[in-house]
């Protein structure tokens, strides 16, 4: 509840202009009860069409996970008077890349196209029915891929509200198509091909430190084992010119960077001064044509921060340097010094 509060959420929050929604919610969640309840209470009050809730299970041997998700479950119980719900609680625990991936392909085969929550994902009244409207208007659209609820410019510079195209397919709240899904290639298939042409480099507008980004993302998902489902997304998004719809509003607050998160234990500096945001969904204007290269090019540096990862000094001399002291200093120094960077 702390996090949540710290970003512009309440539990009072109310939006009596909602009508009820025709589109599908899936929540996704695995160990954090407290997370899973304040996305379902916000859910409740948008009023979907139905709700599909997927719950990993328990890592073996991990007695702190099986309270957790046992007690996911009398939470989705609490909410059955109030929604109609769907569930998918695992016994066993499948790690993030399998149980989402296959959380989404049960969703969509069952709904044809609905809105995405993680556990951690907060949204905004307006994050509901952006979806639901455009949902709608892109249904038949081979091109379009996906719609994106978060925006991570200050509001200082975002300018008049806005909607726009992006080849960034970000899913931190989002809502999609079965014939988007289809295309997901979990394995990144040909990548191996792939990556020695100069497909990524044509795809990132020819920025080498946007090439160098994705090419050691894409290379740590297909070659590294990394467990993740959002880069074979996003990479799958790409190898079919599938685009995806913006608002420069920040619609959904990841309030899920925490010690125990799988992925996002630090946010990177645009993100924690980001604020949950309305949208007057009514009145946008319909997006300009093409993909708006500035709003791309600011994701790639100030939220990706593409030429941080890719600075040869960092890479060749801090990096390296940086790991060595992780290894010889004592925990709890590192712990300190990582708090100081983080407070600036």
């Amino acid at each position: 509840d702390f996090a949540i509060d710290q970003h512009g959420g309440n539990r009072d929050w109310q939006c009596s202009s909602w009508a009820s929604m025709k589109s599908a919610v899936l929540v996704l969640a695995f160990n954090r009860p407290d997370l899973l309840t304040s996305v379902l209470e916000r859910v409740t009050i948008a009023n979907p069409a139905s709700v599909h809730v997927v719950v990993d299970g328990p890592r073996k041997g991990n007695q702190r996970d099986q309270a957790a998700c046992e007690a996911n479950r009398q939470v989705v119980k609490r909410f059955n008077s109030q929604l109609t719900i769907k569930t998918r609680f695992r016994d066993e625990n499948l790690g993030c890349k399998a149980s989402v991936s296959e959380g989404i392909t049960w969703f969509i085969e069952d709904v044809g196209e609905g809105i995405i929550l993680e556990d951690d994902c907060l949204p905004s009244p307006s994050f509901f029915p952006f979806c639901d409207r455009f949902l709608r208007a892109y249904r038949e659209s081979p091109d379009v891929g996906l719609l994106v609820g978060t925006h991570y410019k200050p509001e200082r510079i975002q300018g008049p509200e806005k909607v726009f195209w992006s080849r960034y397919g970000l899913c931190w709240g989002w809502a999609t198509w079965e014939r988007a899904w289809a295309k997901f290639d979990g394995e990144m298939a040909d990548w191996p091909t792939v990556r020695e042409t100069d497909w990524l480099r044509e795809k990132v507008n020819g920025h080498r430190d946007a090439r160098f980004f994705w090419q050691r993302a894409f290379d740590n998902c297909r070659f590294n084992g990394l467990d993740s489902w959002a880069w074979p997304w996003m990479y799958s998004l790409w190898r079919n010119d599938l685009l995806s719809l913006h608002s420069n509003r920040n619609l959904v607050l990841n309030v899920g960077f925490l010690p125990g998160a799988t992925h996002t234990r630090q946010p990177v500096k645009s993100y924690r001064e980001s604020q949950l945001q309305e949208l007057d969904v009514a009145r946008l204007n319909e997006p300009s044509p093409g993909v708006d290269q500035r709003e791309d090019r600011w994701m790639d540096l100030h939220h990706f921060q593409t030429m941080k990862a890719w600075n040869p000094i960092r890479r060749w001399l801090w990096n390296p340097t940086k790991r060595v002291l992780k290894r010889v200093l004592p925990t709890g120094i590192t712990n300190r010094l990582r708090r100081g960077r983080d407070d600036k």
